[in-house]
């Protein structure tokens, strides 16, 4: 049913600004003829990527290829329905996402997660949450940390603020309109012609593979990019796609409503 050719996993950090070179931010991408290897932004290797280098290389790359691309990212795509109705968000993805850039703007030159989060703890009222929520994907999950919870070991916080806004820049970029499948918000079962783009915990995945890169970020992103090639191999996609294939998790009727604008880890099943 898929026809996948590329398998890109990214292993994102939140640091610095959003131009800004970081050691922590690594892609990894295979292919169905070739095990994943790292991309680098130069050929010597000597410049690290920043967000918006990704984010101009992904366009790049889903416009481009004559072939979809399978494309995993490290940080949460969405927040908890008590954001949402807390904030009064319509409860769908493209709302959040619209309102999200608006009061986190991370994807602008010389801004940080850090300077916007001290900035909306001044405000009142402010576009905050909270660490004690959870989306179900998060609940249904070990380890997993809140996209709330900052400055603790594991956080996902800062890198998610970070990733949302280039997530919103790919999502309404028009050279990807009608190109790329974001699961599950467009749909559990992703149509064969599309890229897919989704969220993904490396934790899932990397204890079982020995560490052979220099780093935990090198070897999380390679991780990601040799399941995603792995399962298409096998040809097990629907596996992780549909929930009905599911083998541990079962969802319910409105739990997959909810799920549609808050998003799942993909291969927590």
């Amino acid at each position: 049913m898929f026809h996948f050719r590329s398998f890109i996993g990214i292993d994102y950090s939140g640091a610095q600004k959003c131009d800004s070179p970081l050691k922590g931010l690594r892609v990894f991408e295979g292919s169905l003829d070739a095990p994943p290897c790292e991309v680098r932004v130069t050929s010597d290797g000597r410049t690290h990527w920043s967000r918006q280098g990704v984010a101009l290389w992904l366009v790049n790359k889903l416009s481009s290829n004559k072939h979809p691309c399978f494309v995993g990212i490290d940080h949460g795509f969405s927040f908890p329905v008590d954001y949402f109705s807390l904030h009064g968000i319509n409860q769908d993805w493209d709302s959040f996402l619209d309102d999200f850039v608006h009061y986190w703007p991370t994807q602008q030159a010389g801004i940080s997660v850090a300077d916007l989060l001290r900035s909306q703890k001044l405000k009142s009222p402010s576009r905050l949450g909270e660490s004690r929520w959870r989306r179900l994907t998060e609940q249904r999950s070990r380890g997993a940390k809140s996209v709330f919870h900052f400055a603790v070991p594991g956080s996902v916080a800062s890198s998610t603020h970070a990733g949302l806004s280039w997530i919103h820049f790919l999502r309404s970029h028009p050279q990807l309109k009608n190109k790329v499948h974001f699961w599950p918000f467009d749909g559990w079962l992703p149509a064969e012609e599309k890229s897919v783009v989704a969220e993904v915990y490396p934790s899932l995945w990397n204890k079982n593979f020995p560490i052979n890169a220099p780093s935990q970020d090198q070897h999380d992103a390679w991780v990601v990019a040799h399941m995603l090639r792995s399962k298409a191999v096998s040809d097990e996609l629907m596996d992780w796609f549909d929930p009905e294939r599911w083998n541990k998790i079962r969802l319910s009727q409105t739990e997959r409503e909810i799920a549609s604008f808050e998003g799942w880890i993909l291969g927590l099943n």
